[in-house]
């Protein structure tokens, strides 16, 4: 594997959605993960940025 790939950090994105016409309204950045991670560090992310979505007092 070329290792400058190795060095490069992961940002996880995440979108609006309108349930309506499914336009994408904006991607904000959410996590960055550093290489090399774990897929439970990757599970982790999702799952706290998923958390403060459905939790408004946790926005950016």
């Amino acid at each position: 594997a070329d290792l400058r790939l190795r060095s490069i950090p992961v940002i996880l994105l995440v979108a609006d959605f309108e349930a309506a016409d499914a336009v994408v309204r904006g991607w904000r950045p959410a996590a960055v993960l550093h290489k090399p991670f774990h897929l439970t560090a990757l599970t982790a992310a999702v799952r706290r940025i998923l958390r403060a979505d459905s939790d408004p007092s946790e926005s950016w």
